[in-house]
């Protein structure tokens, strides 16, 4: 049982065990019975050196027989299947390294009777002369060893090594480890070959490890007459909204903070995650920076100037009454946009005001009938859809700017989805009521309003690619607005409708 099961072992192994066996029976048969026939034909001297040459290279090929059963039992398979990865190559490269000196000192004691001491005697100046030569090599061998042995680091991982030598930092992914040096893929495309020394004797960053999204940051500033709760509302939004791209990380949640102040500016510090494997950082931050450039570009946040004194100064909405604000972002929405005179944009504003609402907060339900629409103002908020299982998918995300529930508010119309805040939201709510006093005093605005939101509809559909009616959209639209504000127009213009 145990010999066959040996055997099953045997004829599993490397080819390396067949070769060293193949070579210790050829040289021992040579070394038993054509010894005396070597010495016989060659000269004194020479022939002493080939017998002992055999027995030597005996020696070392029984070595190597043993060096390939670790090889197939230890390392191939006791270690694998204990430790779950291959063993590092630089400690199977020592061990072979070891049983071959055994080997060759069994050799050269046995057939010329050098033992290893007086060797390692003999050689000990000259070892000393080389060890201050090789100083700096056999510091990266050493590294090395140190490296695969602790296996701080693997291929693949993405590290950032901090040492003076290679200018400040170098960031990239490892490629290859060997005995003297690491090699890192730069975010570049080039291939940094590093001294092993370096690493082991810097600090160094694992951005794999432990696996998972790792944080980075980017700041923008804003005039310091900004009040820093509006500002943080608004870069919030966008920072949520920017966390859905590829690549980045929605948990742990975005978050921004004030890093610093100074005479004219307050510097806003937006914190995320993303994952290293899947993004480069300066890629990342880059996404991060253009959404919360957008928020800035949108809100018209004042950045800092230089010279104050040539600025308008900036004047900040108080919160809750911010009439100028209602205002002007009534008249950035489309709807209202094109349809709604500058006095009519005014008349809107006085009937609506801000409301503010807590993280978690449900502003829209799906399936419930609306009669109204919101506009973001600040913070984020996520639009889910209740699948037929009754399972929520979020589907989009909105931030400072962002409009929904257009359609409800002019038809009342069912809500197709649910928006709930994701951080602490400030909306404008323009209610039915509103709109009802406006087509009061302009019953013609019914007409615009119809013909804006089957335009926005017409383009949806040729996005995508379903054949659109522009015309008949807009009857359709006409018809449901007169039903819904019936009571503007009477029930004969609702039943004309």
């Amino acid at each position: 049982m145990l010999a066959s099961e040996f055997w099953r072992l045997i004829k599993d192994s490397t080819p390396m065990i067949y070769a060293s066996i193949v070579a210790t029976l050829i040289l021992i048969a040579v070394r038993i019975w054509a010894a005396d026939a070597i010495m016989a034909e060659l000269p004194a001297p020479l022939a002493t050196v080939a017998v002992d040459s055999i027995g030597i290279l005996l020696s070392l090929s029984v070595a190597l027989f043993f060096d390939g059963l670790i090889s197939t039992f230890y390392w191939k398979r006791y270690f694998r299947r204990r430790k779950g990865h291959k063993a590092p190559a630089l400690v199977r490269d020592l061990v072979t390294f070891f049983l071959l000196a055994i080997g060759l000192s069994v050799g050269l004691y046995a057939e010329v009777g050098v033992a290893a001491s007086g060797l390692a005697a003999a050689s000990g100046a000259a070892a000393v002369v080389l060890g201050f030569a090789l100083q700096t090599m056999i510091l990266d061998l050493f590294s090395g060893l140190s490296i695969n042995l602790d296996r701080s680091y693997a291929i693949g991982d993405w590290l950032t090594i901090h040492s003076q030598e290679l200018g400040g930092t170098a960031y990239g992914q490892v490629e290859g480890i060997s005995w003297r040096t690491t090699f890192l893929h730069l975010d570049d495309d080039r291939r940094l070959i590093v001294p092993n020394r370096l690493i082991t004797s810097n600090p160094v960053t694992n951005h794999s490890r432990p696996a998972g999204p790792k944080r980075l940051s980017v700041e923008v500033s804003i005039d310091i007459r900004t009040p820093s709760d509006r500002a943080i509302g608004m870069l919030i939004g966008e920072a949520y909204k920017a966390v859905r791209a590829h690549g980045l990380s929605d948990s742990p949640p975005p978050t921004v903070i004030i890093s610093r102040l100074e005479q004219d500016a307050v510097f806003y510090q937006a914190r995320f995650y993303a994952y290293p494997d899947k993004i480069q950082p300066t890629t990342a931050q880059s996404i991060m920076l253009r959404a919360l450039q957008d928020a800035i570009r949108q809100t018209g946040l004042p950045t800092p100037v230089l010279q104050v004194e040539l600025s308008k100064p900036y004047e900040a909405p108080p919160i809750g009454a911010a009439s100028t604000e209602t205002r002007d972002t009534i008249a950035r929405v489309p709807l209202f946009q094109q349809a709604l005179t500058a006095e009519q944009i005014e008349d809107l504003a006085g009937r609506c005001a801000p409301a503010d609402f807590p993280a978690g907060h449900t502003l829209i339900n799906q399936g419930e009938v609306g009669a109204s629409m919101f506009v973001i103002l600040e913070g984020a908020a996520a639009v889910v859809v209740v699948g037929t299982a009754g399972v929520e998918h979020e589907v989009n995300r909105l931030a400072t700017g962002d409009i929904v529930g257009e359609m409800s508010l002019m038809t009342g119309a069912a809500r197709n989805a649910t928006v709930r805040a994701l951080t602490p939201l400030r909306v404008l709510e323009i209610r039915k009521e509103a709109i009802e006093g406006l087509l009061a005093a302009s019953p013609e605005l019914l007409g615009l309003f119809s013909h804006v939101l089957a335009t926005r509809q017409n383009q949806l559909t040729e996005v995508s690619n379903r054949p659109a009616k522009l015309k008949t959209a807009e009857v359709d639209l006409l018809a449901r607005m007169r039903a819904f504000f019936a009571r503007n127009f009477g029930a004969e213009g609702a039943a004309d409708a």
